[in-house]
Order: structure tokens, then sequence, then C-alpha cells
């Protein structure tokens, strides 16, 4: 399949700490769209209950709500092959997305390798936080945070560090930010501008 005709999959994990050696996925949330039309092929999110809670971050926990909402996570299965090769058939040939993707990537590299599923993924990203950073970075912006770009942009920023709700607003910003041209980056200077 050429590029140009491959799916696009905006990912998000939630994690209980930074190290995809130490730390569990959590939460994940998938979005496939057709590149070509922006139509969503297929959608997902899944809670997954931890296994190995004594070596999560505190902090990570209390970013992605764990701390407060366990109840949230009550009914989440564990991680298992079912789950991993539900998430694999979701990326299957797809260029992954995000804000960040990186992160993404390794989370998500981990866990499907364990499941010996990390060949059915496409090795191509692309990285909304650098798309931020090459758009709106010579505009003055201060920090290409999904929170902070959104809010240039003029996306709702809501449920922050809820994988699918950031799926959604890093599609948006995916979408906003691709082949910018001279005036949305006039119209992106005059909002930096405002908010510095």
């Amino acid at each position: 399949m050429r590029i140009k005709d491959k799916p696009l999959a905006y990912v998000d994990v939630e994690t209980t700490g930074l190290d995809p050696d130490i730390h569990e996925v959590i939460q994940v949330a998938i979005m496939v769209e057709d590149q070509n039309t922006g139509k969503v092929l297929r959608q997902m999110e899944q809670r997954i209950k931890p296994q190995n809670i004594e070596s999560a971050s505190p902090k990570a926990l209390e970013i992605n709500g764990y701390a407060e909402n366990t109840h949230l996570w009550d009914n989440a299965p564990i991680m298992n092959q079912e789950l991993a090769t539900q998430i694999a058939h979701m990326l299957k040939d797809c260029i992954l997305v995000g804000q960040n993707v990186g992160f993404d990537k390794g989370f998500l590299q981990k866990l499907l390798k364990k499941y010996k599923m990390w060949d059915w993924v496409g090795h191509h990203t692309i990285d909304t936080a650098s798309l931020a950073l090459e758009h709106l970075g010579p505009l003055g912006i201060k920090s290409v945070s999904l929170h902070n770009t959104c809010k240039v942009l003029g996306i709702t920023n809501r449920n922050e560090h809820d994988a699918l709700a950031d799926v959604i607003r890093c599609r948006e910003v995916y979408h906003k930010l691709k082949r910018a041209g001279f005036l949305k980056r006039l119209w992106w200077r005059y909002q930096v501008s405002k908010k510095s």
C-alpha cells in the first residue's frame, strides 16, 4: 500500500509513568481515519487495569485521574492476548499520529511486542507537537503542549489526560496544521500575540 493511501491512526495512551520498561498502559484510545477522505473508519477506547500499581508514579496517576477515579477502572480488563490483538488490528498498516507520538509508540511497541504483534504496525509516524513547533514556534508560541496548541488554534480543551478526548483534540490539531498557508499563519500570529 502506498504511503498516501495508508490510514492515519490517532493514538493516545495514559500510563502509570514515563518508562515503558517499568510502567503500564492503563488507557488507550485509537481513531483510524482514511487519509484521503478524512472519514473515521474505526475507533476504540479502553481502560486497562494495572497489574503492578506499586511501581506506578504517583504524579502520573494523579495526572491521568487514576488516583481520584479508580472506580472508572473497576470493570476494566487486565492486558491480555485478546485486547492486544484488538489494538494491533486497529493499528495494522496505519501511520501513527499523536501529540509527542514517540511516547505513545514506545508504550504500544512494548505492549504489542510482549504479545508478538508489533510487526503488524507500520513504522511511519506524524508528531503533532512537531507540526505545532514548525507552524507556531516562529510566531512566538511559548509551549507546544496539546493544551496550549489547542488554545492558540481555537480548539476546545476539555477532559485533558483522558485518552479519547486527547485523540479527538490531536486529530483537530493535525487537520488545522497540515499544509497551513500564509493566511492561516497570519491569523495564528495574531492569536499567539494576543495570548502572550
